[in-house]
């Protein structure tokens, strides 16, 4: 109940006490009505007499006690049973009193009959009804309704068919113009390859469906399958619309030119009978095409490598593509289990499957023609990532003095790019100009007035970024801090240990 609705019913029970006129009653504490639901309310508060209450407004109270959620009802119910037990009419003259009690006393027998009759020539009338025995009622709470909204049928309805048209017709238009220019590698590829982890209410039933058997179904036919409501319509109206928009900025980012990389045929049975006899020379880049025996193949090569215990995450093209939730999910998850389990596991979806065994796969091709070695060991990183760490590393062995323009094209610019690709144009731009880089460097404050976003906001999309480097680069602060402190033994130093060290506030918190 919001606040405005109990100072109201507050309000209510206050009059109804101060009707009373039963001096004891108004003298006597709350702890009076007390029950045991109410040893949570503040102990002063249950030491007030009625009296008091009466004479307390709501804000008062409030200011008064620390309430606890829930607190103020069951206040409002203790004083409702106060209310409700002393009686809240004024008291009635001798006579009018006697002619009241007349009845409980005639109803009244032996010694409790006599008890009743002393206490009526004592007390009010209010006092000498004979008490029932048994459960004691509880005190209705008094709640305030808000009025009903109403509003004209059908309009619902009818805007609800008017937007289903309204999309039904652009979903046509972008699917034919789909169709029309997408080249036969992507009709070929399974319809889970176009989600990012963004996506939601994608229907079940297309999951195992190609691109090319999705882009066929038009849009009446979609809306009558069985599960397929708005939201879902929707959510494939976006996908249709990011495929378009991929396909007029890059169209040969559809195109297979990766070796061992398939896409299905139509005798996509035989060609996997082909790949299990060669499985030692390839492996596909579609989950779908994978066999048993090339998933253990596989599971020896993360081993041999050492990669058992190594996110998945790390090794991901574009964190922007994988659920969150698989980050950190170590090769050893999958290659201990069957694709069979790991298909069939609770917290895996397709979407979830496709994402992490196109991972698995790709490391796996890199990796596949390098055999374990006693002598070398083969370390994976994103291209940035490894150019970046290459360069620190010849940097400090050579204890060369590099100037502020070199710092920033072989440490800063590739690690934006990275930022880029793993947490948006977005939070790569936050972060550009938190560092000053082809500027001044920019408050939290003045980036958010810009952007119509609070410094909060700001803060959090620093946060995103950090949490990519502690995944990508875990040991990239110790790079960091030893970079710094050779940079401050070299002349003139002060430009670049601000660059410097604002990179490493920034992906490292620090």
């Amino acid at each position: 109940m919001s606040s405005f609705y109990l100072m109201r019913a507050y309000g209510m029970v206050r009059e109804r006490l101060a009707a009373i006129e039963n001096d004891q009653i108004r003298s006597s504490p709350l702890s009076r009505w007390a029950e045991s639901r109410d040893a949570g309310l503040p102990k002063q508060l249950l030491e007030m007499t009625v009296q008091q209450v009466v004479k307390t407004k709501f804000d008062d109270i409030l200011s008064a006690h620390e309430f606890k959620r829930g607190d103020m009802q069951r206040l409002l119910d203790l004083l409702g049973r106060a209310a409700s037990s002393a009686g809240s009419q004024p008291k009635r003259s001798g006579a009018k009193m006697n002619d009241r009690s007349a009845p409980a006393l005639r109803a009244a027998k032996g010694k409790r009959g006599a008890k009743v009759e002393r206490v009526a020539r004592e007390q009010p009338a209010a006092a000498i009804i004979p008490k029932k025995r048994g459960r004691k009622p509880k005190a209705k709470p008094i709640v305030v309704v808000a009025p009903r909204k109403r509003g004209r049928p059908g309009v619902k309805t009818m805007i609800e068919k008017q937007a289903t048209e309204q999309l039904g017709e652009r979903y046509e238009e972008i699917r034919r113009r789909i169709v029309a220019q997408a080249p036969r590698d992507l009709t070929g590829r399974s319809f889970d390859t176009l989600l990012v982890p963004m996506d939601r209410y994608i229907p079940r039933v297309l999951m195992s469906a190609t691109v090319g058997e999705f882009l066929a179904i038009p849009f009446d036919e979609l809306g009558k399958r069985k599960g397929i409501g708005v939201n879902k319509l929707n959510s494939l109206m976006k996908i249709l619309t990011r495929l378009d928009a991929r396909l007029k900025s890059s169209p040969r980012e559809f195109v297979s030119s990766a070796v061992g990389e398939s896409i299905r045929p139509r005798a996509a049975a035989a060609r996997r009978d082909e790949a299990a006899t060669d499985s030692v020379v390839s492996l596909p880049a579609d989950p779908s095409d994978l066999t048993a025996e090339q998933w253990r193949l596989c599971g020896r090569i993360v081993n041999d490598h050492d990669l058992d215990l190594e996110p998945i995450g790390r090794y991901a093209p574009r964190l922007l593509d994988l659920t969150k939730s698989l980050w950190r999910r170590p090769f050893s998850f999958f290659t201990s289990r069957t694709i069979d389990q790991i298909r069939e596991h609770k917290s895996f979806g397709p979407m979830k499957f496709g994402q992490s065994m196109r991972i698995i796969l790709s490391v796996c091709r890199y990796l596949i023609n390098t055999p374990r070695s006693n002598e070398y060991v083969v370390r994976v990183f994103p291209a940035e990532i490894g150019a970046v760490v290459g360069w620190i590393d010849r940097v400090l062995e050579s204890q060369s003095d590099p100037d502020f323009e070199e710092i920033l094209t072989r440490l800063i610019e590739p690690l934006l790019k990275r930022i880029e690709l793993d947490a948006g144009e977005y939070t790569a731009t936050i972060i550009r100009r938190r560092l000053g880089v082809g500027g001044e460097r920019e408050t939290l404050g003045k980036i958010g007035d810009e952007l119509g976003v609070s410094r909060e906001r700001v803060r959090q999309v620093e946060a995103e970024a950090a949490a990519v480097f502690s995944l990508r680069l875990p040991r990239g602060l110790q790079l960091i801090n030893d970079l710094y402190d050779h940079i401050e033994e070299q002349p003139e130093p002060h430009d670049r240990l601000e660059l410097i060290g604002g990179l490493r506030r920034l992906l490292y918190r620090m």
